[in-house]
């Protein structure tokens, strides 16, 4: 897979992060569409969804979204409010992390790929039966 300036890391900083505050993160194995994320949310009942691409910004930068437990975009007054949380932060550097390894030999991390794939394009797919159903 063909990362960008350290995406997947990038990526792994917010799981890390939320290891810390004993929060079960799942993440993708490898990239995925928004519109896959903000199922996945929904379908594993996710408080909230992380989307790290570059999307309206230029490709050599990463950008940051984030989706609510409805699989939405978060609201201008929901982002603002995490984005006030962000601007506390004096470096952050000094975050305090967990260990990937640790969280993963701890069952505290979740490795999501191909199995939920599957569920995805078969809801999809049970979504155009429903609309051909409509139609006649």
């Amino acid at each position: 897979m063909n990362y960008h300036h350290q995406s997947r890391e990038f990526a792994l900083e917010a799981p890390k992060t939320l290891g810390m505050h004993d929060i079960q993160p799942y993440v993708f194995e490898e990239m995925r569409l928004i519109l896959e994320l903000s199922f996945a949310v929904r379908y594993l009942h996710g408080y909230a969804g992380i989307m790290v691409a570059a999307s309206h910004n230029p490709a050599v930068y990463n950008g940051y979204k984030v989706y609510g437990e409805d699989g939405a975009q978060l609201p201008p007054a929901d982002a603002e409010e995490v984005i006030s949380y962000i601007n506390e932060i004096d470096t952050e550097l000094h975050i305090p992390m967990q260990d990937e390894h640790v969280m993963l030999k701890q069952n505290q991390l979740s490795y999501i790929g191909h199995n939920l794939d599957h569920v995805y394009v078969d809801y999809i797919k049970g979504l155009q039966q429903q609309e051909k159903l409509l139609e006649q």
